[in-house]
């Protein structure tokens, strides 16, 4: 957007600036990276990278987050009116059948941020697949609201698919909830993550490059390429 720029001081106290460099810390720990990234084409000069120019990426510190998050240019007093005015509406609980598509048909629910519910229906076969699921709260921001059913009431799942390394993407609390209840859903990965998700203690993982397709039940999952950046630990910035 071009024009002026306005900034606004912001005054962080100093509990809050320690509470956070407390959680980045004990979040950002070191990832177990897989040998297998380096065999990917878009993989060289030791990172991922994104089919246009992505050098932008590379200096984004962890230092560097956190002065934005806590120093940074606040939002101007009329986008916080605007966001205090528009408050996420109330959740309406649903129930299982409400998750199921009619015959014939597709249903997609949107469960929240990137979590989304994809059900299929077609001659009396039915599949269910989920994105990016994240049923908790992520460090440093809580839920703005809760889910529109208990996990442990949703449809069989047959797939998860996560789209990329972020902790409001990908997060293994909720994957390894749903495997429990679900033994034999798979989890489509991006490439790079097969040593992460043995890490952590997920099974049944598929692992896709851009533009790789396999079957998930009735539909087809092929992964695309975005322009975007991956970070889950100190150590992983463009690492899967």
């Amino acid at each position: 957007m071009s024009g002026q720029t306005i900034c606004f001081l912001r005054i962080v106290p100093l509990s809050r600036l320690l509470m956070s460099v407390c959680a980045a810390i004990l979040v950002l720990h070191c990832s177990s990276l897989d040998p297998e990234r380096e065999s990917s084409p878009w993989y060289y000069d030791g990172r991922y990278h994104n089919l246009d120019n992505d050098d932008a990426i590379t200096q984004k510190s962890l230092w560097s987050v956190l002065y934005w998050k806590l120093w940074g240019p606040a939002d101007p007093p009329d986008a916080i009116d605007m966001q205090a005015a528009a408050r996420p509406a109330a959740v309406i609980q649903r129930q299982t059948n409400d998750f199921l598509a009619p015959t014939g048909r597709m249903r997609l629910v949107w469960m929240g941020h990137a979590t989304v519910w994809i059900a299929a229906e077609h001659q009396g076969r039915r599949t269910h697949i989920i994105t990016d699921p994240n049923f908790f709260a992520v460090p440093l921001r809580s839920r703005l609201t809760s889910l529109p059913i208990a996990v442990e009431n949703l449809p069989p799942v047959d797939a998860a698919l996560i789209s990329h390394a972020h902790l409001d993407h990908l997060n293994a609390d909720s994957l390894r909830l749903l495997q429990s209840l679900n033994p034999a859903m798979r989890i489509y990965l991006p490439h790079g993550m097969r040593a992460w998700a043995r890490s952590a203690g997920l099974s049944n993982v598929v692992i896709q490059d851009w533009w790789d397709q396999n079957t998930a039940g009735l539909l087809q999952v092929t992964f695309q390429p975005a322009h975007h950046w991956s970070r889950m630990a100190l150590n992983d910035t463009m690492q899967f």
